[in-house]
């Protein structure tokens, strides 16, 4: 964090450190596994992660660990047995872009409303449909460029050493994967 404290994380609960002294400031139990965490523009936690056939993504208070939300995110194949929230970044106006898969070539990306977790949108790939680059396991990372298309990476397959970048361009709600980049 920028004050030099640490946010750590492990098996659903997550801890504030003070970077001086390495006391435990408050511990928060979220009962999901993190994966990412970030700072909103307010300060706040955000936390994806995930439980057996579950996909949650959490807002909490930085300064006492308190829950102000949590959202769960629609499967992308309901018998899918582990579905993650794997990676979280901001979008240019300040809300969440969040990117999981299930490890079976199916990818959801979303994006919430920072103040309340609101939908705003959401796309899923599936299995034998259009499959974008890097959506064969976990997304490791997304983000927004200024011209707002949407950037994901991830493993080709979860055994791979092989890696790939897909942009998402369009409206969202049509699902076009860019086949290149400009």
């Amino acid at each position: 964090m920028a004050d030099g404290n640490l946010i750590v994380g492990s098996r659903g609960n997550l801890w504030h450190v003070n970077g001086d002294t390495g006391t435990i400031d408050w511990q928060s139990t979220l009962y999901f596994s993190s994966w990412s965490v970030i700072l909103d523009a307010e300060g706040q936690l955000i936390v994806g992660g995930s439980l057996p056939s579950h996909r949650k993504v959490t807002r909490l208070n930085a300064l006492n660990g308190a829950i102000l939300w949590t959202r769960e995110l629609p499967f992308v194949d309901p018998t899918s047995y582990s579905e993650s929230a794997s990676s979280l970044s901001l979008s240019a106006d300040g809300d969440i872009l969040v990117a999981g898969g299930d490890g079976n070539d199916r990818t959801l990306l979303a994006k919430l409303r920072t103040i309340d977790g609101a939908t705003l949108w959401e796309l899923a790939t599936s299995a034998g449909g259009q499959q974008p680059a890097g959506s064969g396991s976990d997304p490791v990372g997304v983000l927004e460029s200024p011209d707002r298309n949407i950037y994901f990476s991830g493993l080709i397959e979860r055994d791979s050493t092989s890696w790939a970048l897909s942009r998402v361009t369009g409206s969202f709600a049509d699902g076009i994967f860019a086949s290149g980049f400009d």
